[in-house]
């Protein structure tokens, strides 16, 4: 016999009866019955064949500082995650194009905590992850920067968690990084001040250290890689983001045994590159390799169409096991910002991009170097597949409805224009919502987001906070990171409020002091109105347009609708279904949702959220 769910039945037949003039049911709490979004970036719009063809970014949105690894002929990659929470997204893809979900490192207070008052670019910076043969274990090491410092997390399976973090207090600074060596010794390199008083402002080095994988302890007396950056005359800044490879391979009938050191140089800003030094001895001397930068767009035309910009932090993977290199063997993921307004502004952040490493003379150090791209070069957006994609993504496409977040996967948008729709059914919050820092221990549950969100009758219920989006706490709000300088996002939300000062409803994010919310509340009056409120850098929370409603249109479900294009952002709303917006206020500047006006390192998010104001 087929079991019903009375509450469900029950709602039903009551929305029923208030469509028809009958019993109006309340919604004292906001309760989202659908959420999609949609976007449409004209540098997506070209052609493009999936079967031998990819795009760049490969994860659009925000989704910077990049790290792979490799297991077999599994690839994991991961990247920063900074005061959101649960903390650092993990990848799975069979041919680094398709990518679908594992889950998230930090899901547990234990972890790691991003506090009330952490700023939206503090928490974790640049995680690197490595795949150890030797104890067939996952060791991902990275910054804290809000608390923690640098730490070591392991797991023997990414789909299944991670061990809470293994100290390191001895490596400081920021952008530690593993490197595995075939003689089973470890290594940590890392961005720190230099061993002497810094000679101007972004004068940084880089150090290494070994590391003593049974003890899990640092060893050794740090030694400097490199100080400053490959040309430090002149003076250049913020040689960060360091990999050690060891490199030992055939290469034109040649054997060649050396160590590579790769770093982001120039800030993470236009000015961004991948720079390579190459050495005998992990911890040894490293000289720059002939061409450098191996990657950059610092040189390239603003009125260019469909830029790409602030191209850097690197890793590198192999995806043969030959002992000697044929082309597209090794392949490179790094971040860069899909800009616009002539190279000028974006709201989308960091997001992570694939190309294949070529293997050129380097004539400096008797050897050779890896190349991503020519300073002089393009970053393209469509990307030609080499045959091994090919053949891998065709053995791996049984099984690609299943895996979350997938290209396939109905309820994400991975790369170029598209759209999605989550309508909230099942017994699990799709894990690609996540909101700002650690719930407070009053709202902590196992195996969860947090007590305020739950899914109730095929809806996503948000029981109201007292924090703001415009204070450093942690508000009720569950987010997804916005795509494309033009979208469409739309929330369905039933909401009757009992009271004032409670507001339910959608917000685009930036930052505490850059975003702008849609939704519905009670007045002091006591009437429920529509509204739309800004908080910028000039002032928080200003009201920009609000629309009283009627009493019958208060038991209706309320459509909410953002539409941005570029530099303009619309609201507008709906009672009947979603058939006919009305416009609420006038065209309003969606420049403050761009990392340029806020500042920081991240993209905006567009999200749903229930506060007590």
């Amino acid at each position: 016999m087929k079991h019903f769910n009375y509450l469900t039945v029950m709602v039903a037949v009551a929305s029923m009866l208030t469509a028809c003039g009958g019993e109006k049911v309340e919604y004292p709490k906001p309760q989202f019955e659908s959420f999609s979004y949609s976007g449409n970036d004209a540098r997506y719009n070209q052609p493009f064949d999936a079967e031998t063809q990819y795009l760049n970014p490969i994860i659009s949105g925000t989704n910077p500082d990049p790290t792979i690894c490799r297991k077999g002929d599994d690839f994991y990659m991961a990247n920063s995650s900074f005061v959101y929470w649960p903390g650092i997204p993990v990848w799975h893809s069979k041919d680094l194009v398709d990518w679908d979900f594992c889950g998230y490192v930090i899901t547990r207070p234990s972890q790691a905590l991003f506090k009330t008052g952490d700023r939206i670019s503090g928490g974790v910076f640049a995680p690197d992850m490595k795949y150890c043969e030797a104890n067939n274990t996952f060791y991902l090491i990275v910054t804290i920067v809000t608390g923690g410092g640098n730490v070591i997390f392991k797991s023997q399976n990414p789909y299944e968690g991670w061990s809470d973090p293994i100290r390191v207090p001895e490596v400081r600074g920021i952008d530690p990084s593993m490197l595995f060596d075939s003689d089973g010794k470890c290594y940590i390199v890392n961005n720190d001040e230099p061993a002497y008083p810094a000679e101007y402002s972004g004068h940084r080095a880089i150090w290494g250290r070994e590391f003593d994988l049974k003890t899990e302890k640092v060893c050794g007396d740090p030694v400097v890689l490199i100080d400053k950056g490959i040309r430090p005359a002149e003076k250049p800044i913020w040689i960060e983001g360091p990999h050690l490879y060891h490199f030992n391979q055939t290469f034109f009938g040649r054997n060649y045994n050396q160590y590579y050191l790769m770093d982001a140089e120039g800030g993470t800003g236009d000015w961004h590159s991948e720079v390579v030094l190459a050495g005998n001895k992990a911890l040894g001397k490293f000289t720059p390799s002939q061409q450098n930068p191996i990657l950059t767009q610092r040189t390239q035309p603003h009125d260019r169409p469909n830029p790409i910009t602030c191209a850097g932090h690197a890793d590198l993977v192999n995806v043969s096991d030959e002992p000697a290199i044929e082309d597209n063997e090794w392949w490179s993921v790094f971040l860069a910002c899909t800009t616009y307004d002539g190279d000028q502004l974006y709201n989308t952040g960091r997001s992570t991009f694939l190309l294949p490493t070529t293997w050129i003379r380097d004539r400096v150090n008797n050897g050779i170097q890896p190349l991503i791209l020519h300073p002089d070069s393009i970053i393209p957006t469509v990307c030609q597949k080499s045959k091994w994609q090919m053949r891998a993504g065709e053995k791996d496409t049984a099984n690609a409805a299943n895996r979350i977040g997938s290209k396939s996967d109905s309820r994400n948008l991975l790369t170029g224009n598209g759209s999605y729709t989550d309508s909230f059914e099942g017994n699990e919050l799709y894990p690609l919502w996540f909101t700002l820092r650690t719930p407070h221990p009053d709202q902590q549950v196992e195996g969860g987001l947090a007590k305020w969100c739950n899914l109730v009758d095929g809806s996503l219920q948000l029981d109201p906070q007292s924090e703001k989006l415009s204070e450093q706490g942690q508000p009720s709000l569950l987010c997804r990171w916005v795509k494309h300088s033009t979208y469409t996002a739309q929330a369905r939300m039933r909401f009757t409020p009992q009271e004032t000062g409670v507001f339910g409803g959608m917000t685009l994010f930036q930052s505490e002091r850059a975003h702008y919310r849609i939704g519905k509340r009670m007045n002091a009056e006591g009437l429920v109105e529509v509204v739309l409120i800004r908080t910028d850098k000039e002032a928080a929370d200003v009201m920009v347009a609000a629309q009283t409603i009627s009493s019958s249109d208060n038991y209706k479900p309320l459509d909410l609708r953002a539409e941005v294009d570029q530099h303009t952002v619309t609201f507008s709303y709906s009672f009947d279904g979603a058939h006919t917006f009305q416009t609420l206020g006038e065209v309003q500047n969606a420049d403050i949702l761009t990392t340029n006006y806020s500042g920081g390192f991240t993209g905006s998010v567009v999200g749903l959220c229930a506060i007590k104001e």
